[in-house]
């Protein structure tokens, strides 16, 4: 049992380890650099297959030459659900959307870490 899910993640500009490339290829394309973003393959569920992601990408990264002080993986539910996982050197923060409300379309035109938690 279960839901899909599928994630995004910004391009950071982060040189993956091959280590990291090897675990997570077989779920994700990565640029033939190995530096960047990556996207996942297809959807999976979260609690078999993403749910140690966050951690290797904590693990994953040189914080000290790195100029972002934060990672952010955001999770798309099959249900319509959201969830954003921060990622920082010595912690990972998980936030979800507390309600909805009906639009005309996107009227969220511009991000300034207005979601951090």
């Amino acid at each position: 049992m279960g839901f899909l899910s599928t994630f995004t993640i910004q391009d950071y500009n982060i040189l993956w380890p091959q280590w990291f490339r090897e675990k997570w290829g077989v779920h994700c394309w990565f640029k033939e650099s190995g530096n960047g973003a990556f996207a996942p393959r297809y959807e999976a569920k979260t609690y078999k297959t993403w749910e140690s992601l966050p951690v290797d990408i904590q693990r994953a990264i040189d914080w000290k030459s790195l100029a972002e002080t934060r990672i952010v993986l955001v999770y798309l539910h099959e249900c319509g659900g959201i969830t954003r996982c921060q990622i920082e050197k010595h912690f990972i923060k998980w936030s979800e959307p507390e309600e909805w409300r009906i639009t005309e379309g996107v009227t969220h035109d511009y991000c300034y870490r207005c979601s951090d938690v």
